[in-house]
């Protein structure tokens, strides 16, 4: 499967006075609008950025999948 146009995102909470704000901020980000990606390349790269954005703390992962009309490419 080819994927035409990705964005990854990583949220957080910051923690004041040992609560956590219930306003989630992005700490990271990667998006690709131009060039597309093989799928199994995409799997590595998610993998890759969970290792390097989060060492080895536990998050969710959530996917968004939406299956378009092609549209016209400048």
């Amino acid at each position: 499967m080819y994927i035409d146009r990705y964005e990854i995102v990583s949220y957080s909470r910051k923690w004041n006075n040992g609560k956590q704000n219930k306003k989630a901020e992005i700490t990271n980000y990667c998006d690709n609008t131009y060039h597309g990606i093989d799928g199994k390349t995409f799997l590595q790269l998610l993998s890759d950025l969970n290792v390097a954005w989060h060492e080895n703390e536990h998050r969710d992962c959530v996917i968004h999948v939406s299956f378009e009309e092609p549209k016209e490419r400048d």
